[in-house]
């Protein structure tokens, strides 16, 4: 990539690899970006874009692939003796269909906790008749973390180890359990109760999804500069992501067939989806960085899974 002046490009149809002058797109595209485009020769004899570039996620190649080459089949069957040329002038609006249907009008992604359950933001509401009694019962157990600020993590075992259910908060006059799905919180609701015994009593449930919490955010919360050093926020972000993406290595993810990046790795059937789940989180980073935004370098991780990064 040079910026102003041009970018590098592979041909995903025959794996040619060649140059092409472009100013604007050089401000735009980041490294596996996938770009649908006609190409030509200027006047001066350079490759130039013929067609405004539509542009894809580095994910959705191999399926755009699959689906072009066997369009061709279809189309060498049908018309023998076109040229390749012209099965792909066929193609235009077909391009503009799936970039619309993929890019433009994509639906919001799924999100899901780590148990494959619809992610939702719950409360689970219980009547504190005996403080006391409550912080008793939470004393001393294995999967109950203190926080020391009136909250408690309620753990349970995964695999070899444990991971959160949710968060137990300890008020004045209630005990309120935070977690992210439904089937949590109807767990909390119907084990909690014999957990802190007469202490507390059920109230209430309450459900707010994502796209709630997005349309209520921009009334609830003002801008304002943050207190931190904008430095010691990139140190406490690169830390952050440092612990979260190597553990992340080792926990079932659902595109991966709740499988772990690390397994995922050594199946020929996954790794293609690992590769292109890679790639589209450095496209990611790469796009916050030209703004000041905080972004994490991942290209450790292709050496740490063994993959090559091409």
């Amino acid at each position: 990539m040079k910026p102003d002046y041009g970018i590098d490009v592979r041909d995903l149809w025959d794996d040619r690899r060649f140059y092409v002058r472009e100013h604007a797109a050089t401000r735009q595209l980041v490294q596996w970006d996938l770009v649908v485009a006609r190409i030509g020769l200027a006047e001066d004899g350079e490759t130039v874009f013929e067609t405004l570039p539509y542009l894809f996620r580095a994910a959705d190649r191999d399926d755009l692939l699959k689906g072009l080459k066997k369009a061709h089949r279809v189309f060498t069957q049908e018309y023998s003796g076109k040229s390749l040329s012209e099965f792909f002038k066929t193609m235009a609006p077909v391009f503009h269909k799936l970039w619309l249907e993929r890019v433009a009008l994509a639906p919001r992604p799924k999100i899901i906790t780590s148990d494959g359950e619809a992610f939702i933001f719950a409360k689970v509401i219980f009547d504190l008749l005996d403080r006391a009694a409550a912080l008793r019962c939470l004393a001393d157990r294995d999967d109950i973390v203190n926080q020391s600020d009136g909250s408690y993590v309620w753990l349970e075992p995964a695999g070899n180890g444990q991971r959160s259910l949710g968060t137990i908060i300890i008020e004045e006059q209630r005990v309120v359990f935070e977690t992210t799905s439904q089937k949590r919180a109807e767990k909390a609701r119907d084990e909690l109760p014999g957990l802190f015994g007469a202490a507390v009593k059920f109230r209430a449930i309450s459900y707010e999804d994502v796209e709630q919490v997005i349309k209520r955010a921009p009334k609830t919360m003002q801008r304002k500069e943050p207190d931190i050093p904008i430095e010691e926020q990139r140190e406490i972000l690169r830390e952050y992501y440092e612990s979260y993406y190597r553990k992340w290595l080792d926990q079932p993810v659902p595109v991966l067939g709740n499988r772990t990046p690390r397994h995922a790795a050594g199946l020929k059937t996954q790794r293609p989806k690992l590769i292109a789940l890679l790639k589209d989180f450095e496209s990611h980073s790469e796009r916050q960085r030209p703004s000041g935004e905080i972004a994490y370098d991942f290209r450790w991780m292709w050496q740490e899974l063994g993959l090559n990064r091409e």
